[in-house]
């Protein structure tokens, strides 16, 4: 599949909106959309592959968390390979509430994520990083 490859705007655009649209509203439905059948998600520990664990996980934040909202600081790419950074703020079901600052690195192909790590670092809040992780401290 040969496709117009998207100009630096638009890729900064085109993941701004899959930030907001999928991980903030926790919506499935657009991961198609957004990322490649064979996309891999690193998030600290977590490891998704694929559009099937991407959906369980978005399932998961669905079930877990009362609401995500993102603040995108700075997103850029040089070529198909890019960086971002932003900050989600995360509730839980019960209320508990955390801040974290997020780091990652991304790789697009035929305009898609094909590709996305991040290092995620909570900055405020008490012991909620499985909140953005879904991974319980011991």
């Amino acid at each position: 599949m040969n496709e117009k490859s998207m100009t630096h705007q638009q890729k900064v655009q085109f993941f701004s909106d899959a930030l907001h649209h999928v991980l903030a509203k926790h919506d499935a439905s657009k991961v198609a959309d957004y990322f490649t059948d064979d996309a891999v998600i690193m998030i600290n520990e977590r490891h998704l592959e694929g559009r099937q664990q991407i959906c369980e996980r978005l399932q998961w934040i669905k079930q877990h968390t009362h609401g995500v909202e993102i603040t995108v600081h700075r997103i850029f790419f040089d070529g198909d390979r890019g960086f971002d950074h932003h900050t989600s703020r995360v509730t839980s079901n019960d209320g508990t509430s955390g801040l974290f600052k997020i780091f990652g690195y991304i790789e697009m192909r035929n305009n898609k994520i094909s590709r996305y790590e991040d290092v995620t670092v909570q900055i405020e809040g008490e012991e909620a990083m499985h909140l953005a992780t879904s991974i319980q401290q011991q």
